[in-house]
């Protein structure tokens, strides 16, 4: 397959030439469905029901999961996860007003919030998709990759719990089978977090079919990769990386979860990708906010 090759964000001459004056890498915003890449994907509603919109997932428009693409799953999908800023107050997809929205996001501009429902069943699932392949699976155990991200889990009011997203990685492997690495540290309830992850550091856990003898399996990745039977499948010549995504759901049922920022090595050249509120700022003044928004990255990244 042929790797996608991650275009980044241009945001005019004033952005590029701000951001190079402080020798900074480009700023990736995602701020809606569809941006650079990015819709929902196994989200899946109270019932369990994956929800398939016409904007909202990808494929956008296609009969995916089993169900045809409808207008209704757009307007479910964008209840469960919310673009949005500081400060604000918006009900969950069950109705309940949660406390207003943290503070301290990269450079103030907002992140995406996902819901983990009212069910146990239900899931909120914001990923980047791209079947025609993002990078050779052995990428991932080249001792080049690396990801780092920041995020803040809603706890202590009722009826929200302690809830941790998980940073999910799929690869198809030589056998055309699917094996998703999901990443799921120790973290700090009602604080940003910043998680990082190396190919032999962090601890991933291995989801593939039930009937798949490397479902469950842990380690990392190189210490996976080891494995003389599936690591080849996995991490061998032919095998692929086609989603990078968070999710949170599955019997974490009222978690709400804010995802500020993402870098890793397989997306946007490893700069930073920056999830915003909806609204974009005016031009003249873009450059200087992500040339300050990375500059408050470097700052955060050092604190944690």
């Amino acid at each position: 397959m042929n790797i996608l090759k991650h275009q980044l964000l241009l945001v005019g001459a004033v952005a590029l030439s701000a951001m190079s004056s402080v020798g900074f890498g480009a700023v990736e915003v995602v701020n809606g469905f569809g941006v650079d890449g990015w819709t929902s994907w196994d989200t899946r509603n109270t019932s369990g029901t994956q929800l398939v919109g016409t904007n909202d997932t990808n494929p956008a428009g296609v009969a995916y999961f089993g169900k045809p693409a409808s207008t209704a799953d757009d307007t479910a999908i964008q209840q469960q996860i919310v673009f949005m800023g500081e400060g604000q107050t918006v009900n969950d997809a069950a109705g309940n007003t949660p406390p207003a929205s943290p503070t301290g996001s990269l450079n103030g501009l907002g992140y995406v919030r996902l819901d983990g429902t009212s069910s146990n069943s239900g899931k909120s699932d914001l990923s980047y998709v791209s079947t025609s392949g993002i990078a050779p699976a052995s990428d991932l155990t080249s001792g080049s990759f690396s990801t780092s991200y920041t995020f803040y889990s809603e706890s202590g009011v009722s009826p929200y719990t302690n809830r941790e997203p998980g940073l999910n990685i799929s690869v198809i492997g030589t056998d055309t089978n699917q094996y998703t690495f999901a990443y799921t540290p120790a973290y700090n309830a009602n604080a940003w977090n910043t998680e990082t992850a190396t190919d032999s550091s962090g601890v991933f856990t291995v989801h593939a079919s039930a009937s798949n003898p490397e479902n469950g399996a842990t380690g990392t990745l190189a210490q996976l990769a080891a494995d003389p039977i599936y690591g080849p499948i996995m991490f061998g010549a032919g095998s692929e990386v086609w989603r990078v995504g968070f999710n949170i759901g599955s019997s974490q049922h009222y978690g709400l979860v804010y995802i500020d920022d993402l870098q890793t090595s397989l997306l946007n050249g490893g700069d930073t990708i920056d999830f915003q509120a909806a609204s974009v700022p005016e031009p003249a003044s873009a450059g200087l906010l992500l040339a300050g928004g990375a500059a408050a990255l470097m700052r955060r990244r050092k604190r944690a």
